[in-house]
This record gives structure tokens, C-alpha cells and sequence, in this order.
């Protein structure tokens, strides 16, 4: 088998054939960004809270069990194979932090924000500290931070 077809096969079997059953579709990346461009925030803000039950619903049905380790290999995974923002993780003594990285922009930016609040606070259950920047966002979550619930 070709490089391409295992490529092809490990997107299909990690994320497409889950994606499916949820409505999500794929279109370009231009076509994506000039959408979101043209919104404004209050709706950006809406679709991006709207859009994490998602997320957390992927989990819940690829991994079965939400926690840290769960969220992080959904984040894996979208990264990968969705390619709409690249992760850093960090895990110290006082927490976990966790940088999202995109090139669509600031406004996709605080889409990502958005969604991973709602998704970071139902999944684990605190409010994660936001740092939103030109093209990436950041999530401090505390080993004794106050819950988000």
C-alpha cells in the first residue's frame, strides 16, 4: 500500500468516520476564513459555544470517558487531520497549559476560544483562564482552580 492510501485510511478510521455521524462536512480553508471573517463576534461567540457540545460529544463517543488525557487526544486528533490549528501542551507543577495555533485569523481565533472554554469547562469541570492573541489562544487550567460549573 502506498504512503498516500495509509494516510487516506488512518484520517478516515481516526476522525472521518466519527465526524460523520455528527453532520460534520469539509470545504476549503479560503472559503472557511472568508466565511468566518465576515461575521461578527456576539455570532462567532454564539456558534463557537453552540459548535463545542461537538467536541465533547466526540469524545464521549471515541474515548468514552471525559477527562484531561481524553481532551488532549481529541485535540490530537483535530490537529492533525482537521488542520485548522496546531497545539502546544505544557504540564507543570501548578497546572496544564495548552496553546492553540491557527492561520485563519482572529476572528477564527476567538472561535477557537469559545469553543475550547465551553469544551475545557464541561469536560473537566473549571473554567480555564483565556489569553486570546492575534492568531493563537492560550488555556491555563489549575490543578486548584475554582470549577467553571
Amino acid at each position: 500500500m502506498t504512503d498516500i492510501m495509509v494516510s487516506i485510511l488512518t484520517k478516515y478510521e481516526r476522525l472521518d468516520r466519527f465526524f460523520q455521524s455528527f453532520g460534520f462536512i469539509t470545504f476549503s480553508r479560503r472559503g472557511f476564513k472568508e466565511i468566518i471573517d465576515v461575521l461578527p463576534d456576539a455570532k462567532i461567540k454564539e456558534l463557537a459555544s453552540n459548535n463545542a457540545a461537538s467536541v465533547v460529544e466526540f469524545i464521549d463517543f471515541r474515548f468514552k470517558k471525559r477527562d484531561l488525557d481524553n481532551l488532549i487526544g481529541t485535540l490530537e486528533i483535530l490537529s492533525k487531520y482537521q488542520r485548522k490549528f496546531d497545539y502546544d501542551l505544557l504540564r507543570n507543577n501548578s497546572g496544564v497549559v495548552i496553546t492553540l495555533r491557527t492561520d485563519l485569523g482572529e476572528k477564527f481565533t476567538l472561535f477557537l476560544s469559545e469553543q475550547y472554554r465551553a469544551v475545557i469547562t464541561d469536560v473537566l469541570g473549571v473554567a480555564p483562564i483565556v489569553e486570546l492573541g492575534r492568531n493563537q489562544v492560550t488555556f491555563r487550567i489549575g490543578k486548584s482552580q475554582p470549577s467553571g460549573k
